[in-house]
């Protein structure tokens, strides 16, 4: 990063964040799940169900 000229204060946090990712990973509570759901309309999806779903309307096209 900097070699891009990224300041270092970035670099810092992307490691952190990343680092609990890591330690944690992307699990949500009850609670947040339920207001994603609420924001979006529906349950949300798992990535495999979206990918499968526009892999078939990719082959469809």
């Amino acid at each position: 990063m900097r070699k891009t000229g990224s300041p270092s204060w970035l670099a810092y946090d992307l490691r952190v964040m990343f680092q609990g990712c890591v330690e944690r990973g992307f699990s949500n509570t009850e609670d947040q799940t339920a207001r994603f759901a609420a924001l979006l309309g529906h349950q949300p999806r798992t990535y495999s169900s979206f990918a499968e779903e526009l892999a078939k309307e990719w082959a469809a096209a």
